[in-house]
């Protein structure tokens, strides 16, 4: 039974896709588990409050305590998925409606048996669009 190919290629290019969401949302995870605690704020609500080191600086004429964030004395850089390379082997099946009808089942006939086509798809993670870098950049500002 075989698949249309646009509907082959769409389904790799979401699971690609939800992959880089999974490793976005665990590099935010991992981030506030390392440097904040989640708090009560006194109103019924919570906020993700900063976890800090007591540090004493010595400095004249007397040592001087501060505190430090541990996110500013900790690595932050995290997987990323900057690029996902794909070789599909196929047969086409049928041709329907303007779209391949392909089988991605492997043969059982033996080598040379079955005429295979081979494609690569390459996704790569582009920049954000201008408008979602300005609301980003919007957001970071009171940092």
């Amino acid at each position: 039974m075989g698949i249309a190919l646009s509907d082959l290629i769409e389904t790799m290019g979401r699971a690609v896709q939800n992959a880089n969401t999974a490793v976005e949302q665990a590099a935010a995870a991992a981030y506030l588990g390392q440097g904040y605690e989640m708090r009560d704020t006194g109103d019924g609500s919570k906020a993700y409050v900063p976890v800090c080191y007591t540090i004493q600086i010595p400095s004249a004429p007397d040592e001087k305590q501060i505190q430090v964030p541990v996110t500013a004395l900790l690595h932050h850089t995290s997987l990323r998925l900057e690029q996902v390379d794909i070789k599909l082997k196929f047969r086409v099946e049928d041709c329907r409606e303007g779209d391949m009808m392909v089988s991605v089942a492997a043969s059982d006939n033996g080598a040379g048996s079955e005429t295979l086509s081979e494609m690569a798809l390459q996704f790569r993670n582009e920049p954000p669009a201008e408008g979602m870098a300005r609301v980003n950049q919007h957001q970071t500002q009171i940092l």
